[in-house]
């Protein structure tokens, strides 16, 4: 039994929508295999100009820990309730490319898509 009705969830995740002020770009990966054997990645748009809110997770930046470096910045990438996000995808977002590591898991009422992202490597 859900608490809340159907309009008063549609009114949340248009609020939702307007705490997104930023847009990017989803980019799905094509696999190919190539006549040598090996794989060819190649990508293609899920979904152009979307509304979305990009923020740190945790510390900033990558680490020295014992001479060696830890894992690149994390960071949450949100997008309205419906949207598509999986792990492998790229989002194209204010000059930069992040690579998708994975969904994280909605609540009751879904009103946003969350996933984790990093940086891409060039």
């Amino acid at each position: 039994m859900s608490l809340l009705d159907s309009y008063t969830i549609a009114q949340i995740r248009a609020d939702q929508l307007s705490a997104l002020p930023d847009t990017c770009t989803i980019l799905a990966p094509t696999h190919t295999m190539q006549g040598t054997g090996h794989w060819s990645d190649s990508w293609g748009t899920v979904a152009g100009t979307v509304a979305c809110r990009l923020r740190p997770e945790g510390a900033s930046g990558e680490t020295l820990t014992a001479e060696q470096m830890t894992a690149p910045q994390a960071y949450v990438l949100s997008l309205a309730y419906d949207g598509t996000l999986a792990a492998g995808y790229r989002v194209l977002y204010g000059g930069g490319t992040y690579e998708v590591t994975g969904a994280i898991a909605t609540t009751s009422w879904d009103t946003v898509t969350r996933a984790r992202v990093v940086e891409a490597k060039p």
